[in-house]
């Protein structure tokens, strides 16, 4: 159930980071742009320790 959670969360914060990284691309320079790809780095990020604890929690539940 967790790990469903887990999952769902992840993939929720992969689609947004794609999203803006595809706005990032459409806008052409400026901060938009920057603000725009910082957001996408930091939506990965979260996204790769949401995928990292998940492991982690299956490991625990061997």
């Amino acid at each position: 159930m967790v790990v469903a959670a887990f999952m769902g969360l992840e993939e929720d914060l992969i689609k947004e980071a794609e999203a803006a990284e595809q706005l990032a691309a459409v806008v052409s320079y400026g901060p938009d742009k920057r603000r725009l790809q910082q957001q996408a780095r930091e939506l990965r990020a979260r996204a790769a320790e949401l995928e990292k604890a998940k492991q982690e929690r299956s490991r625990s539940d061997r």
